[in-house]
């Protein structure tokens, strides 16, 4: 028989601590022990002192949740004006299922390489070189209308501004 009886109350191996004895179970000494995530578990000691047991499964379940989160996250624009400017972008320039796509990629507008898979290079250029948009009544404009939406040809343009800056109508020039 032991003389010296080990006690881990109150002790801490990773997430776990130790709040109490736990009924033996196949002549090993086991510990009632809290994750700190608030769940508990017996726990032999041999598995808490030796490191095999650090938290309830918890952490990896957290670690895999953020994977996941940082995968799936790569801008965090979604639902921002600035996410729907560049999709609408793209789609007027890329999609030609778009009903605008004849205006603007079926006469060769292009998006600049950089942007067209990567919202975040996007809106980046954008609120270092333009700012914010200065109100609801300013919309995103090429400078130059035969031009790419690319760095150097796109501003925050108001309704006259954006008159001032279009192609004749067809009637116009026909």
């Amino acid at each position: 028989m032991r003389k010296n009886k080990l006690n881990l109350l109150g002790e801490h191996f990773g997430s776990w601590e130790v709040i109490a004895s736990a009924p033996s179970k196949t002549g090993r000494t086991y510990w009632k022990c809290r994750c700190v995530c608030g769940s508990e578990n017996d726990i032999p000691t041999h598995h808490l002192r030796g490191g095999h047991s650090t938290n309830c499964g918890c952490v990896a379940t957290e670690r895999k949740r953020q994977r996941t989160i940082e995968r799936n996250t790569t801008h965090g624009l979604k639902g921002t004006y600035l996410y729907s400017l560049w999709q609408n972008m793209k789609d007027r320039c890329l999609n030609s299922k778009s009903r605008c796509y004849p205006d603007y990629g079926g006469r060769g507008i292009a998006v600049h390489n950089e942007w067209v898979n990567d919202a975040g290079a996007f809106a980046s250029y954008v609120l270092a070189e333009l700012g914010h948009r200065p109100s609801p009544d300013y919309t995103f404009d090429r400078i130059n209308n035969d031009g790419n939406y690319e760095p150097g040809n796109v501003r925050w343009a108001d309704a006259i501004t954006q008159a001032n800056n279009r192609r004749p109508k067809k009637k116009d020039y026909q």
